[in-house]
């Protein structure tokens, strides 16, 4: 029963039940052998654990041992052979389980085996389960708790394998000797998972609250029962008939496993989001998970970025938008008014409606106003912030002012193009203070330069761009398509964004690390990892790093790779543009 209520409620955890992103194979699939591989390691781990207290193992207890070990081992496989793969970790484990059954015929052996494997299974299960749920003092509660989870997981499936084996007449001998193991692990289960509830507060679906409470009852219904029939044993007092006693036995032990399997198996409550600080959800529809970023996560306007082509999103399940594509950006985008405090987020995607918990805080006015064109890129500073683990409020947005390296690297930018004999210059700029701040800085060194700025128009003349990354894609664009001319496309070093690369528009950037930086591929491949589809892009990467990178400034050229007679030559993997490479061409630039 333990077994069948773990494959039935067991969660589809990945390895980080706070951060999703899409599977292939479906997610589903590969959660399923994720269940079973773990089922199968508490079963045989269980059983070579409680060896000293069950007694010798009967044939049908060293078979049900035997299957559970070579599911445990067979799992892996399964799921390379639909084109998956289980946590390393969690595969090894399972192939180790086969050394358990030979050594059930050694009580000592079996019970050391059986612990190092339940500890095992335990550690893992509290490193993944409780991965990215709360920090400090509160993650260790987390930790700690799924720890305790993953023993009663294993003693409580290892008991129901020994007494489902048991001949008839030891059944009643097997059971007093289980007992104690059994009221153990309920009780350091139920502290568990108060401690749990108290931490994380309750869940935010009510169904699932609605079934902790039912579990909890059942849970001390089968205590009581158990409880009351090892007293009845041991006081002396007469009961009726052999069949009720073995009856009474079975039914509360049975509860107990039940109720007991079944809160294993729930997923950990659904921690309260961090008031007032961007977060990321996921949704689970057409097979694979949906990415969700909300920030600022502020009373008032917030942005929502959904990884999906079309989506729908709103504060009342019957007020929803339509999420729309943003000039500069990847993937969708909708603004929704959010009140003060918790409250709920609607956002339906493939068909599937999702509340998504959120938690803005207090109405103090300091947050950034991300509505305009540049929220996007403010939003990217709070999904590299995700990304590395390390979010905290959006205090400020990128746009809000030049820095002095930035500052710098445009200086060195208008050297070069005076350099090359240039005496005109396209400049394009918009409203934002960092903007008009770089404008400023461009304009002055280019007197220095005897360098005449100019609007961009029909006159082939380099063209720089310090604008926000929607002003600059609509220019890129234009350049590209042949609208507006230009002798070469100069971006500022904000722009360093695969959505304004990939027009071929003789884009060229000022940048102090190369695109191929081992920091910058792994911030790339957990980008494309955990938010399929997001443009790379320089303010994702800053706030990734957690800051800014130094070095010598040296310009870098976007150049299209394409294939002859392939029109869409596509590369596997995320890089800063797909379709193509970034080459320094230049040493470091005198700034």
């Amino acid at each position: 029963m333990a077994l069948v209520t773990l494959l039935l409620t067991a969660p589809g955890w990945d390895g980080s039940h706070t951060h999703h992103a899409p599977a292939s194979p479906p997610v589903t699939v590969l959660a399923a052998f994720r269940h079973l591989a773990v089922v199968a390691i508490a079963v045989a781990a269980g059983s070579a654990l409680l060896r000293p207290l069950a007694g010798a193992p009967t044939p049908g207890c060293r078979n049900l041992t035997r299957m559970a070990a070579a599911v445990a081992a067979v799992s892996p496989v399964m799921a390379i052979g639909i084109g998956g793969a289980l946590p390393p970790v969690l595969a090894g484990m399972a192939v180790l389980t086969l050394a358990l059954p030979p050594l059930l015929s050694r009580a000592a052996a079996s019970a050391a085996a059986g612990a190092l494997s339940t500890a095992a299974l335990a550690t893992y299960l509290a490193t993944t389960l409780s991965a990215g749920s709360a920090s400090g003092a509160r993650g260790v509660v987390d930790a700690a708790a799924v720890l305790l989870q993953g023993v009663a997981a294993a003693v409580w499936t290892g008991s129901a394998g020994h007494l489902a084996t048991a001949r008839a007449e030891d059944r009643d001998r097997t059971a007093r000797r289980l007992l104690p193991a059994i009221l153990a692990a309920t009780a350091a289960l139920t502290a568990a998972t108060t401690a749990r509830l108290a931490n994380d507060g309750p869940p935010s679906s009510s169904a699932t609250w609605t079934a902790v409470l039912a579990a909890d009852a059942i849970l001390a219904a089968g205590c009581a029962a158990a409880v009351t029939v090892v007293w009845l044993r041991r006081s002396g007092r007469p009961m009726t008939r052999a069949p009720a006693r073995s009856a009474s036995t079975a039914v509360g032990l049975a509860l107990t496993g039940f109720a007991g399997a079944a809160l294993v198996a729930m997923p950990p409550p659904a921690v309260p989001p961090a008031p007032g600080v961007p977060f990321m959800d996921g949704i689970d529809a057409g097979g694979r998970l949906i990415p969700v970023l909300v920030a600022p996560a502020r009373p008032g306007w917030n942005l929502v970025h959904v990884g999906a082509d079309r989506a729908y999103v709103g504060a009342g399940r019957g007020r929803l938008t339509a999420a729309a594509a943003r000039p500069g950006t990847g993937n969708i985008w909708a603004q929704v008014w959010l009140p003060a405090g918790r409250s709920r987020l609607w956002v339906k995607v493939m068909g599937t409606l999702k509340a998504v918990e959120v938690d803005t805080g207090p109405r103090d006015g300091g947050a950034p106003d991300l509505r305009g064109s540049d929220g996007p890129e403010c939003a990217s500073v709070a999904l590299g912030r995700i990304l590395a683990g390390a979010a905290g409020p959006l205090r400020s947005c990128p746009a809000d002012r030049l820095t002095a390296a930035d500052a710098a690297a445009l200086r060195a930018m208008v050297r070069f193009v005076a350099g090359r004999g240039a005496r005109t210059l396209g400049l394009v700029a918009d409203s934002a203070p960092r903007s008009r701040q770089a404008a400023t800085i461009v304009r002055a060194a280019a007197r220095r330069e005897h360098i005449t700025v100019a609007a961009p128009g029909r006159a082939r003349i380099p063209l720089m761009i310090v604008a926000g990354w929607g002003t600059a894609y609509g220019v890129v664009r234009d350049v590209g398509t042949g609208h507006t001319a230009s002798q070469g496309t100069y971006l500022a070093p904000w722009l360093l964004n695969t959505s304004l690369l990939v027009p071929p528009a003789g884009q060229l950037l000022p940048l102090r690390f190369p695109t191929g930086d081992p920091a910058a591929v792994r911030y790339i491949a957990e980008l494309s990892r955990r938010f399929p589809g997001e443009p790379a892009s320089a303010a994702g990467y800053t706030a990734w790093l957690k800051t800014a990178r130094e070095g010598p400034v040296r310009l870098y050229a976007a150049s299209p790779l394409l294939v002859p007679g392939v029109p869409d030559h596509r590369h596997p993997t995320g890089a800063w543009l797909p379709h193509g490479s970034i080459t320094a061409i230049t040493s470091a630039l005198a700034e």
